[in-house]
């Protein structure tokens, strides 16, 4: 399992979501998805993508930031409308950590990347064993 499915599952868990939660709670994580699936595909594009003349290039980059643009503003939509069913103790929770998740989505698709204000679960720190 890669790193955002493993954020997105410790979120899902921390959160403690009530059944009525539920539907909130799984558009936010199909539009985190869709944001992972474009950049992997992103990815591979550019990948592929040596063949093409430099207008092709600024063309391509363009039509990537447009798409990526529109999917990060439904997730934000979605992410709003899941904290907003969210309890104050789970707002808690959620207040660094949603945003974390579509972060890490974002940046890595693979969930390879950190996003911004570290892992979306802090984990305690380990001592000599």
């Amino acid at each position: 399992m890669n790193q955002l499915e493993v954020a997105i599952e410790e979120l899902r868990e921390d959160l403690k979501l009530a059944p009525q939660q539920m539907p909130a709670w799984e558009r936010y994580v199909d539009k985190v998805r869709a944001i992972a699936d474009d950049a992997t595909r992103e990815r591979q594009r550019v990948q592929r993508g040596q063949d093409l003349t430099g207008m092709q290039r600024i063309d391509a980059a363009v039509d990537v930031v447009r798409n990526r643009y529109t999917a990060l503003e439904d997730a934000a939509d979605a992410a709003k409308a899941l904290y907003k069913s969210l309890s104050p103790e789970q707002q808690k929770i959620g207040d660094q950590r949603v945003a974390n998740v579509l972060v890490l989505a974002s940046q890595s698709g693979a969930g390879m990347a950190t996003p911004i204000g570290g892992l979306p679960r802090e984990r305690p720190a380990r001592g000599p064993q």
